[in-house]
């Protein structure tokens, strides 16, 4: 993927983030002994917003990365982060319900979420592993730069346990272009 177009593509996911957490802070604000599963998707939006917020400034910044290639494919963690967020936004109530400052229209939105309880479950864990997979994937693009930095252009010198993890993301890479 072109960075450019790569950088587009997860600032637009970095925004997205931004408004679920902020519906999650007004939901939290407008609700008395809210469900405690909001303040769990706003922890774990906010961390993956700052996963994502580092993988833009190092695509923006043109640093190259291996694994940019296999995160932005069709289907791969970045969009999963995308589609998993838009459902995140529209399983939460409308910021104008949460601030209109009516303690009815809060218990209703209160009472509304019970059933989405167990959706924003398994959301929550499909998010999670979205962000895991691009948290590694950064790791393993850093630690790969440093062993070539430190290995006195001699790639002899790379660890056999980082010879089979990029090998590994790239086989994985290879069959799901397939």
């Amino acid at each position: 993927m072109d960075p450019v177009g790569a950088a587009a593509n997860i600032i637009a996911i970095i925004n997205a983030a931004g408004r679920v957490i902020r519906l999650c802070q007004r939901f939290l604000e407008a609700v008395e002994d809210a469900p405690a599963e909001l303040r769990i998707i706003l922890i774990e939006v906010s961390t993956l917003r700052a996963v994502l917020t580092q993988l833009e400034l190092l695509v923006s910044c043109n640093q190259g990365l291996p694994a940019l290639d296999a995160l932005a494919l069709r289907n791969g963690p970045i969009e999963g982060c995308r589609k998993v967020l838009w459902e995140l936004e529209h399983l939460l109530p409308a910021e104008s319900v949460l601030t209109a400052g009516s303690k009815t229209k809060a218990v209703l939105a209160a009472l509304s979420w019970i059933p989405k309880d167990h959706k924003a479950k398994a959301l929550l864990q499909e998010l999670g592993e979205y962000k895991g997979t691009i948290a590694l994937a950064l790791t393993m693009d850093s630690s790969y730069v440093a062993l070539l930095l430190n290995c006195d252009d001699n790639p002899k010198h790379i660890p056999l346990t980082t010879c089979v993890l990029l090998a590994s993301v790239w086989i994985s890479k290879k069959s799901m272009s397939q």
